[in-house]
């Protein structure tokens, strides 16, 4: 069963993700030059595709994150922002850091 905290932590990982690659997007495409239309044509996607991630109404799957990076010419992580995901050794559960990982997890 999971409980609240774990949930409070999985929507705080997928906001913070999702308003992060959005603003991402916006601000890298609009430094291009490139409208929507532009955009989404270089990307193969359709145009509203874009301007709903760009408002957050959808969450982008792993290709279209590769899709849209290589259509503005970054790497994907440029999208996808600075902060990672932390499990708690403690109880289980885990939080959102922008500290990058120091070592590998062990299982």
């Amino acid at each position: 069963m999971v409980d609240e905290t774990e949930l409070e932590s999985r929507d705080e990982l997928r906001h913070r993700a999702g308003a992060t690659f959005s603003a991402n997007l916006k601000r890298l495409r609009e430094a291009s030059g490139l409208s929507q239309e532009n955009l989404s044509l270089r990307a193969t996607l359709v145009r509203s595709h874009v301007g709903k991630i760009e408002r957050e109404k959808l969450m982008p799957e792993i290709d279209t994150i590769y899709r849209l990076a290589g259509a503005l010419g970054v790497e994907p992580r440029e999208l996808l922002g600075d902060f990672y995901w932390r499990p708690d050794d403690k109880d289980g559960d885990g939080y959102v850091t922008s500290e990058p990982p120091k070592k590998a997890y062990k299982a």
